[in-house]
């Protein structure tokens, strides 16, 4: 109670974007509660304050609550039917169907709480609660015209329920209402209203009932101009009140036909699928015994669209459940005989003569033909059929049964009982009669007994073996019950010897088909030659022979049809996972179906052996180490197939993960080199020659089974981290060109991955670079605040700026900036890929003037940032011309001007920029002479470099020179002698 209570305080005080979720979660707690009335009284109050609040989300939690609290508690309707009178006047969509599915429900729920004791005669609250909730009814009745699909579809679901619970139809003539409503009161009908109740009208509501129907009827006129969907809606709901209300089935039916014939504005596909719509209303209605009345009508109906052999096969399954309700209904009599002293059971007696009704019809027994000349198939499904009537011991009406005339048998067989006759004196003097004559008949009986002479074993194993043969070669409609005999009969070594070769042949012309049966017959062989290895000689092969011989021959089979292998071999791994057992012989084809050349036969050995490994824990280990080692195989393509087959379906079963995390994390310290002392590795890390590369080249099949397992579970990366601290450098150059998969697939959203990159341990820092490096690829790095939180958290711990390089995009500009400094320091290769990587991103994290003029900026400091790395990073910037454009080099130029003071580099970058885009020289005739009036001469780095521009732009520079002083003009012409004759 003070849960539910809290729920609702807390979704009222949140925030909108917040409503709909909390309202949620309390409407799932409290349809979870059962049984629990004060919580419903207590909380109607508070909810019905929120009625007129403005979010949708709140008053669609109203209207659900109302009618979850009414479901539970109908006293709890004169409190909450006012406001869902007001919601059902609601525009809004959302708030109005779920106003419309209220309504449904508690239409109802509302009818059965007035007519029961819970009011007084005279009540003014029912009046009331009854009056609004038919004026909400009726409100809502009206949409089915509306603008939105939506609240149509609710409006015409509203209206057949009202429909159908207006019905007069009793409970269990009810199909629906069993099948969704439990409580007794859903079976409640208009009959139940008393006479002059002072509320409810008997008339008035059927009246309404009958309205609801003609407004769904209504909806499929062709002159109605119904849209689409909510004709197919309404055609599925004119099903439904059918089926419920048989009655109205003479004004739906014709109104259905009629609709797929009169439509004319509707476009093709739309016309087929209301016809196949109506089609299939029909053949619900036909399969219901209680519309048989209109059996004749709807098969005429199906017939017309084409559906008659579906019509046919439904007008059967009626009059098969009529049948059955005929023959199942309560005080039937049931005949009677006195038990025949010759039988022992006597309880079998009493089954036989209460059996079931027949199962073969009568009629189907040709008439006028003697039973010679009846179909085989006809005559094999009489004596199925009757043996599902048979009791443990003979029936006293079966007992002279050899005397029986062949044409009486279909009509003994399938009435056990029927002639029995009834228990009176007469019938007593009759049995005693009857046994005399049986003595004399048994004597007969015995006389040709005493003549009779056994058959020989061979003739014995001769005709059992055609009878199984002709079983076998033979179709029933009781295939169970065939494959059980069959199973038998096989099962039987010494009667069926030598027809092993017969029996695999017929199982793989159609295996799919006979999986079953072979499996089957597997088991009953096994069980028949290990049931009593006592009382048995000699060695038990049989089943060994059948198991084996119809392996090969799903091999062999489909080697035939397909030469790419697969076929029948896909039920080859089920075959191994159901026989009752398998041998070394078995696993030697398992594995040379793993070593085959051909692709699809090796993948369905490693599948055998995925089997073998769930379903047969005595042979668990074996296959499991089997199947391991072909994932460090050499051979790239069998090796890749195990490897997804053990990560993907094994390593997430319980009972494996163990030995598959135990057998990877060996063999990855095996191809690192590291299952030596750790003195020994530091050696090897320290050797770092060719001899080792290659080595570790060849032994990298090692770990892909470990990396595809990281993929599953993150926490392997430790052991990988800790083993590459200890790997000698080749080693750990082989482990970073292989672990790009590896890492894609963990993806940067994994804790224990950006937990290891932002604290490594020492040495790790290149396999961290190849990490990042990886999970930035995407150029959406961005979207991964996580991976830049952790990647900023490395550089704050190591100070390292290479891994700052790979989120540069998520970067600002003065972060950029700011890390300038340690990028440029970086060797040449690495300022390479960082000021490639900046340039590059989509949308740039600095415009690349912005970061042309931050280099310029830079000034040296010791040996790290020189002067000459800070030109070479600028001629990097100048390599990429696709970028810098002549007019973003002019835009350089010009913001390198504005610096006060200017940069040290800038007459070498006008230099280059004028090298690169000749266009630029008026330009820099304009930078020449502003020079002038910032008194280049003073600054002896640039003064040399305005010499040699105004050197290369001859005889362009003259104007600029004239506007030198005297002094600066001589010392200018002294530095560079071409600058005489022009001037001259």
């Amino acid at each position: 109670m003070e849960q539910a209570v809290s729920l609702l305080h807390a979704a009222k005080a949140a925030n909108a974007s917040e409503k709909e979720a909390k309202f949620d979660n309390l409407l799932t707690y409290v349809r979870g509660v059962r049984a629990a009335p004060a919580l419903f009284e207590e909380l109607l109050p508070l909810v019905l304050e929120m009625q007129s609040e403005d979010n949708v989300h709140v008053r669609s939690f109203v209207v659900q609550f109302i009618e979850e609290s009414c479901k539970r508690l109908p006293q709890l309707l004169p409190q909450a039917v006012t406001a869902l009178l007001e919601f059902s006047r609601s525009e809004d969509i959302t708030v109005l169907t779920k106003a419309m599915k209220a309504v449904a429900v508690l239409f109802r729920k509302t009818l059965v709480f007035v007519c029961s004791e819970e009011y007084e005669v005279d009540s003014e609250d029912a009046i009331a609660t009854w009056n609004c909730v038919k004026e909400s009814f009726a409100s809502m009745r009206t949409h089915v015209t509306h603008t939105s699909a939506k609240v149509r579809n609710s409006s015409v679901l509203m209206i057949q329920r009202i429909a159908i619970a207006l019905g007069s139809s009793e409970q269990n003539e009810n199909p629906d209402i069993q099948g969704e409503e439990e409580n007794a009161e859903e079976s409640w009908t208009i009959n139940c209203i008393p006479p002059c109740h002072p509320v409810l009208d008997f008339a008035e509501l059927k009246a309404l009932g009958q309205e609801c129907v003609n407004q769904l009827l209504s909806l499929l006129d062709p002159s109605s101009s119904t849209p689409f969907q909510t004709m197919l809606c309404a055609i599925n709901c004119l099903g439904r009140i059918a089926r419920n209300q048989p009655v109205f089935l003479g004004e739906i039916e014709p109104v259905l036909s009629a609709a797929c014939r009169n439509l004319t504005n509707v476009d093709a596909w739309q016309l087929s699928s209301l016809k196949s719509t109506v089609k299939s209303t029909m053949l619900a209605l036909l399969k219901l015994p209680r519309c048989s009345a209109y059996a004749a009508v709807l098969v005429d109906r199906l017939i017309s669209l084409g559906a008659s052999t579906q019509a046919e096969a439904a007008r059967r399954i009626m009059e098969k459940e009529k049948h059955k309700t005929r023959h199942s209904a309560p005080g039937r009599n049931v005949v009677k005989r006195q038990a025949d002293p010759r039988l022992q059971d006597v309880s079998a007696n009493k089954r036989a003569r209460n059996a079931p009704a027949p199962l073969i019809d009568l009629e189907r027994i040709p008439q006028g033909k003697p039973p010679e000349e009846w179909p085989p198939e006809l005559v094999t499904e009489l004596v199925l059929a009757a043996m599902v009537n048979f009791p443990p011991a003979l029936p006293p009406h079966l007992i002279d049964v050899a005397d029986t005339p062949l044409g009486m048998w279909p009509e003994r067989l399938a009435f056990p009982g029927a002639h029995a006759k009834p228990i009176n004196d007469a019938a007593r003097e009759a049995e005693v009669a009857e046994d005399a004559s049986a003595a004399n008949v048994s004597s007969i009986r015995s006389k040709t007994l005493q003549s009779a002479r056994p058959l020989k074993k061979d003739t014995i194993q001769q005709l059992t073996q055609e009878a199984v043969l002709r079983i076998l070669h033979g179709e029933s409609a009781a295939w169970s019950i065939r494959n059980n005999v069959l199973a038998k009969l096989i099962a039987m070594g010494d009667v069926c010897e030598g027809l092993e070769e017969e029996i695999v042949k017929y199982l793989l012309v159609a295996y799919a088909e006979r999986h079953e049966l072979a499996v089957q017959i597997l088991h009953e062989v096994y069980l028949s030659e290990h049931a009593s290895v006592a009382e048995r000689k000699g060695p038990k092969e049989r089943y060994w022979r059948l198991l084996h011989a119809v392996i090969e021959g799903l091999l062999n089979h489909s080697e035939g049809e397909n030469a790419q292998g697969g076929g029948e071999t896909r039920f080859l791994t089920k075959l191994l996972s159901e026989v009752p057992a398998i041998q070394d012989k078995t696993m030697t084809i398992v594995s040379s179906l793993c070593d085959n050349e051909n692709v699809k036969l090796r993948q369905v050995g490693l599948s055998c052996l995925r089997a073998l490994i769930i379903n047969r824990p005595a042979c668990r280990s074996e296959c499991l180490q089997k199947l391991l080692g072909y994932t460090i195989w050499e051979d790239d393509s069998i090796r890749s197939t195990a490897i997804r087959l053990v990560a993907n379906k094994l390593f997430s079963v319980s009972f494996l993960t163990a030995d598959i995390q135990s057998f990877a994390v060996s063999n990855m310290r095996k191809a690192c080199k590291v299952d030596e002392s750790d003195d020994v590795a530091m050696k090897d890390a320290s050797a770092g020659d060719e001899g080792d590369e290659g080595k570790a080249g060849i032994h990298r099949h090692l770990l892909h089974l470990f990396l595809a397992l990281c993929a599953q579970n993150h926490e392997l990366l430790h052991d990988l981290i800790e083993t590459y601290v200890k790997a000698s450098g080749p080693v750990r150059t082989a482990v970073q060109g292989c672990i790009g998969d590896m890492v894609k697939a963990i993806g940067p959203e994994s804790p224990v991955l950006l937990q290891v990159i932002s604290d490594f341990p020492q040495g790790a820092e290149i396999l961290m670079l190849a990490f990042v490096r990886t999970l930035t690829d995407g150029g959406n790095v961005g979207q991964h605040a996580k991976l830049i939180e952790s990647v900023k958290t490395l550089y704050s711990r190591t100070g390292d700026a290479r891994f700052m390089i790979y989120i540069w995009q998520a970067l600002s500009r003065n972060e950029i900036e700011s890390l300038l400094p340690k990028i440029v320091s970086l060797p040449q290769v690495g300022v390479k890929a960082a000021l490639s990587r900046v340039l590059h991103c989509r949308p740039p994290p600095i415009a690349p003037e912005k970061l042309m003029v931050a280099l310029h900026k830079l000034a040296p400091s010791g040996k790290e940032l020189t002067m000459k790395k800070i030109a070479d990073s600028i001629e990097i910037c100048f390599n990429e011309r696709a970028i810098f454009t002549t007019q973003v080099l002019a835009v350089v130029l010009q913001q390198l001007m504005d610096q006060n003071p200017l940069p040290q580099l800038y007459m070498r970058t006008v230099l280059v920029a004028l090298k690169a885009s000749p266009s630029l020289t008026d330009f820099v005739m304009g930078i020449l002479s502003r020079l002038i009036s910032k008194q280049v001469w003073n600054m002896p780095t640039l003064w040399e470099g305005f010499v040699k521009c105004c050197r290369q732009t001859l005889p362009r520079s003259l104007p600029v020179l004239v506007q030198l002083p005297p002094q600066q003009l001589a010392k200018a012409l002294q530095a560079c002698k071409d600058l005489g004759p022009p001037m001259a």
